[in-house]
């Protein structure tokens, strides 16, 4: 473990980016690998004013160029050359100016790791002013490039493949022409196309690159596997990232292995093949940590506690996802992984952590990892909101050149044209005057047409409006008239439905001192009670019939409340009603089909059951649904009744919709009617 896995973080390197550093920083680690740094850091002095002690800052900060240990100089490479160049005369200026702008570019470099895209463009943009006034215009392509790698990074694609081609025209244009960079440019050029899915294009870019030099094949065999995985083709992308790899091994340094190892995690995560991904990303944290690449260390530190938490392996995941937020905090990176996907992304490994604090019962731990995640999602939030105004500025100075070159390419044939001869300029002149004529002819008759279709849309825009204003009087009325339903069921149930209910629950009580009266008047009786059981049932019948129109208006769910509510009585049936995912309507037949079985399951409980207890439940769960009343009342012998008008019915509404009913009773034990079908929606 490196000892800046002690710290904290906010967000990640995006490893999308590592092939344009590779092809940066290795011929770096080539001129500076053998070098003593620590010899050339005690022959560092701040308050030296020298040529040479700005060389020593300058080559250090180079030897960190993706590290975040480059901050340690670049501040004093800032001040030392301003101060230097204010005094410069002669030779020693150019130097000085290259120096400069290797300052800019390493400071993008720097700011783009901590998501500071604005800042990162600007000392890009002045690392390539510098060296065009300098030296030769290929030497400004690494800049070029680095603008075109922020462009896509901010969703511009097009504008990031202007920058590319700028700087593929400038590379071919050096003497002699440098290969590696002709391939890192071609590969950013392949990895737009990629993303738009023109893969033949990709195909044909990168078949041009200069595969002999290994550190180019790295990079072809990584755009190959990123294209398999995009189309789909898992067992051809792994091969080519492990391709990659095996190119990797042979060059002296293990950082061309950082970008395919990474990758190749995110694809065996994506495919659940997770100990494999495990291995990939611990490989890509260890080569991270020689190479110095916090960065990219914290990205594998982060697949790594993902695949550890996916094969159940908590405290790993916890450690490895803690580590990588300490350090990324440490250095103040808020990279580019957001944008390119959240694998990696320091919010995401926030979260995880308080997932697993969550989990594991550490509640202060865990509410403190969610202050810290709200508060980071609050920082990138802020920078994607001057990322907005940047995008503004960049498409506002790309209509801007695109203008400017469609006029000085306008300008351009005007000033050819006059050296034509006089009688073609003439011709083309009587030309002009006719088309101007036609024009305008064209465009009094256009005129005209337009007139008269803006008089045709005008009165057809009356006629809707005269039936919008119908139809309002017709929704107007409807709905006057759901309300009256509403308000007649309502008062049924509120007030008829309540008295007759009293009368019954008085007649009840009278019922054992019926057997002491006269036969007659004992008759007469049962009469009354027959009669008052027809008006309870007749005034069920009315609003189930109103809540049917609650069902059409209200849905399923609205309709059942309705129904418990007429059904419960205090004291004589205790209704409960029980319903799951019923938010969202349900096909009209399938809400109708559910509604008429309960209703006839519940009459059949009114007419034979003698229940005091009802329970209705329906439940909705994705391609599911069932329904099941059950009361408390007297039961019957299935197999003595299977044939019964009631349950017929229920029977046969459930075969239409392709489900079975059954039917579980026994004397004494009370009834229970399920239905349970495979819906859609």
């Amino acid at each position: 473990m490196p000892r800046w896995s002690s710290f904290r973080l906010r967000s990640t390197y995006p490893f999308w980016l590592l092939g344009l550093m590779a092809a940066c920083s290795s011929s770096v680690h080539a001129q500076w690998g053998n070098t003593n740094l620590d010899s050339i850091a005690r022959l560092l002095d701040p308050k030296e004013r020298s040529m040479e002690q700005l060389q020593r800052y300058d080559r250090l900060a180079a030897h960190w160029l993706v590290s975040a240990k480059a901050m340690r100089y670049l501040p004093y490479v800032d001040t030392l050359s301003r101060a230097l160049l204010a005094e410069a005369k002669g030779d020693t200026r150019p130097d000085l100016l290259r120096i400069r702008a290797n300052y800019h570019h390493r400071m993008g470099y720097q700011l783009k790791f901590r998501r500071d895209i604005p800042g990162a463009l600007r000392h890009f943009e002045r690392s390539w002013s510098i060296l065009d006034s300098i030296a030769p215009r290929s030497a400004a392509a690494n800049a070029i490039e680095a603008i075109g790698v922020l462009y896509e990074a901010v969703g511009e694609p097009g504008l990031a493949m202007r920058y590319y081609d700028s700087t593929l025209v400038r590379v071919l244009q050096g003497d002699p022409v440098d290969r590696m960079k002709e391939g890192s440019v071609r590969r950013h050029i392949a990895s737009v196309l990629i993303q738009q899915d023109r893969y033949r294009q990709a195909d044909s870019v990168l078949a041009r690159c200069d595969t002999s030099i290994i550190d180019v094949r790295i990079l072809v065999a990584t755009l190959h596997a990123r294209m398999f995985a995009r189309q789909g083709d898992t067992a051809r992308s792994e091969a080519e990232y492990l391709r990659a790899v095996q190119l990797a091994d042979m060059q002296p340094s293990d950082w061309g292995k950082l970008d395919p190892l990474a990758s190749l995690s995110r694809l065996r995560s994506a495919h659940r093949d997770h100990r494999r991904a495990l291995d990939a990303a611990t490989a890509c944290a260890d080569i991270a940590a020689r190479t110095g690449d916090e960065a990219a260390w914290c990205t594998c530190m982060i697949l790594a506690g993902k695949s550890h938490l996916a094969l159940g392996d908590g405290p790993n995941a916890e450690h490895d996802l803690r580590a990588a937020l300490d350090t990324a905090r440490a250095y103040g990176y808020h990279g580019l992984a957001r944008i390119n996907g959240d694998e990696g992304s320091m919010v995401t490994a926030a979260g995880l952590l308080r997932d697993i604090y969550l989990h594991n019962g550490m509640m202060r731990e865990a509410v403190a990892m969610t202050t810290y995640w709200s508060d980071l999602k609050d920082t990138l939030n802020r920078r994607d909101g001057r990322l907005g105004v940047l995008r503004h500025r960049m498409r506002s100075e790309a209509q801007a050149d695109s203008a400017a070159a469609a006029n000085r390419l306008h300008v351009a044939r005007l000033r050819a044209d006059r050296f034509r001869d006089s009688s073609f300029v003439l011709g083309i002149f009587v030309l002009l005057l006719a088309l101007i004529a036609l024009l305008l002819y064209r465009t009094m008759r256009h005129r005209q047409r337009l007139a008269k279709k803006e008089k045709e849309l005008h009165d057809e825009q009356v006629d809707q409006l005269l039936s919008q204003q119908e139809m309002k009087s017709i929704n107007a009325m409807l709905e006057g008239q759901e309300k009256e339903r509403e308000r007649v069921g309502k008062e049924l149930h509120d007030h008829v439905g309540s008295l007759l209910g009293a009368i019954k629950h008085q007649l009840g009580v009278l019922e054992e001192q019926v057997a002491d009266v006269k036969t007659e008047q004992t008759a007469q009786y049962h009469k009354v009670s027959g009669l008052l059981d027809n008006a309870a049932g007749e005034l069920r019948r009315i609003s189930h019939d109103m809540a049917a129109a609650t069902l059409n208006r209200f849905g399923l769910e609205k309709a059942l409340q309705d129904l418990r509510d007429t059904l419960h009585i205090n004291g004589r049936l205790q209704v409960e009603l029980n319903t799951f995912g019923l938010e969202q309507p349900l096909q009209r037949g399938v809400e109708i089909a559910v509604y008429r079985i309960i209703q006839e399951a519940v009459s059949n409980v009114l007419k034979h059951a003698k229940a005091s207890e009802l329970s209705i439940a329906v439940t909705h769960a994705p391609g599911r649904l069932s329904v099941v009343v059950s009361d408390n009342g007297i039961g019957f012998d299935t197999s003595a009744t299977s044939t019964g008008v009631g349950l017929a019915n229920i029977r046969s509404r459930a075969a239409a919709l392709g489900a079975q009913a059954q039917i579980d009773s026994a004397t004494g034990k009370g009834t229970t009617v399920s239905v349970e079908w495979v819906v859609v929606g």
